[in-house]
C-alpha cells in the first residue's frame, strides 16, 4: 500500500482526480456489476472515472444503488436495466469470479509471455511468464538478457 496509494493519487491526479481516502469501502460488489454494466452499454470510461471522482473526492459510497443507477442514467443506460442487475442475486457470484480471474492473471495465470530480440546480432531471444505490474519485471527480463549472453 505504501507504493501503490501514492502511484494511485499520482495518476488520479493527471487525470483531473483529486483522491480524498478518508475512508475505504470493501465489498464493492454494486459498483463493479454496474461498471460491466457500463462497459456493455459502450460507458465504461466514463462510468469509472465518474464513480472515482465520487468516491475519493466527494467520499460518497460507491455502492449506494439510487447513485448508480443515476450515473448510469446519464450516461444513457436504461434505469430498468440497471435496476434488474443490481438485485440480480448472482452479481456476488460474478464478482467472485471477475476478482479471482484477475488475481490469476496478475499472478502468472493468464499473464501473457513477454519477448525482447535484438536486430542485426545474436538471437537474444527471452521470454518470462509474470505479472508485468511493475517495472522490476522488466528489468529482469534485461538482466537476464545481459546475463544469458555474456561470452
Amino acid at each position: 500500500m505504501n507504493e501503490k496509494v501514492p502511484r494511485c493519487f499520482e495518476i488520479g491526479s493527471a487525470i483531473g482526480i483529486n483522491f480524498q481516502w478518508n475512508r475505504r469501502v470493501y465489498h464493492t460488489v454494486n459498483v463493479n456489476t454496474a461498471c460491466m454494466l457500463a462497459q456493455k452499454h459502450g460507458a465504461g470510461d466514463a462510468f469509472a472515472l465518474e464513480m472515482l471522482a465520487r468516491h475519493n473526492e466527494k467520499v460518497q459510497n460507491p455502492n449506494d444503488p439510487e447513485h448508480l443507477e443515476k450515473v448510469l442514467s446519464e450516461l444513457g443506460v436504461p434505469v430498468e436495466e440497471t435496476r434488474a442487475v443490481l438485485s440480480d442475486e448472482g452479481r456476488h457470484a460474478q464478482n467472485a469470479k471477475r476478482t479471482l480471474d484477475a488475481s490469476r492473471m496478475l499472478t502468472g495465470g493468464g499473464v501473457p509471455e513477454f519477448f525482447v530480440r535484438t536486430a542485426g546480432g545474436p538471437n537474444l531471444c527471452l521470454s518470462m511468464q509474470g505479472s508485468p505490474v511493475h517495472p522490476s519485471f522488466f528489468e529482469a527480463i534485461f538482466q537476464s538478457i545481459v546475463r544469458d549472453s555474456a561470452p
